[in-house]
């Protein structure tokens, strides 16, 4: 239980990025092997060059993954959501303002009321943080605004 005004971060520690990019690894290879099998059943293999350039969107997801979904930073307190985004710099939004968050597809998505500007919608993926810190995130939410909990 964190005490009022007590700010918890999430720590990006090397096993829980490890395991997030292990994670998206695995659901790529699968896609790929899929779809590779597939052609070689209807008798038209790859050529070595087009499986050798599965690295490009390979590394394009991972790219984009790392800098949309795993902030460099992640507080919060009972009252406050800190984060560090990779492009736009420290942004603390109040708790009060949450209008509604989920948990699934691999996301945790807080979506945040600012006035006179645009809501601010926020995804983490939880894989590449310890999950006992995202666990307690949830519980956060679950106990102080269940009724916001919904889908995009």
């Amino acid at each position: 239980m964190m005490n009022d005004g007590a700010m918890i971060e999430l720590r990006r520690d090397r096993n829980s990025v490890a395991r997030g990019f292990a994670l998206l690894f695995a659901v790529m290879l699968a896609v790929t092997a899929l779809a590779y099998f597939g052609s070689l059943n209807a008798g038209k293999p790859w050529p070595l060059e087009y499986i050798v350039s599965l690295l490009i969107p390979f590394t394009i997801a991972s790219l984009a993954t790392w800098y949309g979904f795993v902030p460099p930073r992640v507080r919060y307190s009972r009252d406050d959501f800190e984060f560090t985004s990779h492009f736009f710099g420290v942004s603390t939004l109040p708790f009060a303002a949450l209008r509604k968050w989920g948990f699934g597809r691999q996301t945790i998505f807080l979506k945040f009321a600012r006035p006179g500007k645009t809501q601010r919608v926020i995804q983490i993926a939880p894989a590449f943080y310890p999950k006992d810190e995202i666990n307690a995130l949830l519980a956060l939410l679950r106990t102080n605004f269940a009724e916001k909990e919904g889908g995009f």
